[in-house]
């Protein structure tokens, strides 16, 4: 992407740019830069007055939840270092950055979102399924770990919505 971060930067500096400018079927600048893990055009664009840090794309994916849902740690960090962003939106699934950094085994990710609220590590989708289940359920032994060591109040027989609990799928899915 040689040349395309200072094209970026030329056009952020126009009095006229529209960085959230919403497009029908086209991605928001900063969520195209997050899915294609354009740090430098992120960080670029996360430093734009005009850039709304928790606007939400079709899906409803906050930047912070696309970054964790593409597995752009380092995007996920640069998001979370400017203030006010909104660790605990859901997307149109009722999925969080952490439901999406569990499936993606990204413990370091975790661990971050931790240090900003001590509670996404108990948020449910709209299937009942939480970062342990997305962990368990993908296979990511050592993320399950993580989870149960740092939220020692968790229902591990919690039922989600579908019926199933956490303990069922692992063994149907075969992780056992």
């Amino acid at each position: 992407m040689k040349g395309h971060h200072e094209v970026v930067r030329a056009l952020l500096q126009r009095p006229d740019i529209q960085p959230d400018l919403k497009l029908q079927k086209r991605p928001m600048p900063l969520h195209a830069a997050i899915k294609e893990g354009y740090e430098h055009i992120a960080e670029l664009l996360l430093s734009h007055k005009a850039v709304n840090k928790n606007f939400k794309d079709s899906e409803q994916r906050t930047p912070l939840t696309a970054a964790c849902a593409y597995g752009q740690s380092q995007i996920m960090r640069l998001i979370l270092s400017h203030p006010d962003i909104d660790i605990t939106s859901k997307d149109c699934k009722g999925r969080t950055a952490a439901s999406y950094a569990a499936e993606n085994g990204r413990i370091s990710d975790l661990r971050l979102l931790l240090e900003y609220d001590n509670t996404v590590l108990d948020d449910e989708d709209e299937e009942g399924q939480t970062p342990l289940l997305w962990a368990a359920m993908n296979g990511h032994v050592e993320t399950v770990r993580f989870i149960l060591e740092n939220d020692g109040a968790m229902d591990v027989n919690r039922l989600g919505k579908s019926g199933a609990m956490c303990f069922v799928l692992v063994v149907q899915r075969g992780f056992m």
